[in-house]
């Protein structure tokens, strides 16, 4: 176990005091995760008002609301054509371990970042279409 001398000499708050503290590793963890808590303790219950504010969320059965359609994933900045570009059986295994049900990650959607002549995401992507003669899907690199 290795062990650290930490010499304080705080003339502020003991002017005539020199402090020798030793301290292993997991006792100044501790004392700096002790303080970090603290600290932001103060700064997230610091707000000046006594009364927090009351939300209240009705429920009706009646009533119709958002239906929920699956777990999805979200493909930008080029990592979608990746998929493209692998051979058999790796892109099948691969969409397998996504998408197969009751197997990996099972999703349901997947969003595809799709070019608009902008930067949108991690990069400049060509729109798929500048007129409507001009249709083309394989613009780009996505």
């Amino acid at each position: 176990m290795s062990r650290h001398v930490l010499n304080w000499n705080a003339p502020s708050m003991l002017p005539s005091i020199n402090f020798k503290v030793a301290c292993n590793k997991t006792v100044a963890l501790s004392g700096v995760l002790l303080l970090l808590g603290i600290l932001s303790w103060k700064f997230f219950h610091s707000s000046g008002s006594k009364d927090p504010k009351r939300i209240f969320i009705t429920v009706n059965a009646d009533q119709e609301g958002r239906v929920f359609e699956g777990i999805g994933a979200v493909s930008a900045g080029a990592s979608s054509r990746l998929l493209i570009d692998y051979a058999e059986p790796q892109r099948s295994e691969i969409l397998d371990c996504l998408f197969k049900p009751n197997f990996g990650a099972g999703f349901q959607h997947l969003k595809v970042e799709i070019g608009g002549d902008m930067n949108s995401a991690d990069g400049c992507e060509p729109s798929h279409m500048h007129t409507r003669e001009q249709e083309n899907y394989t613009r780009g690199y996505e």
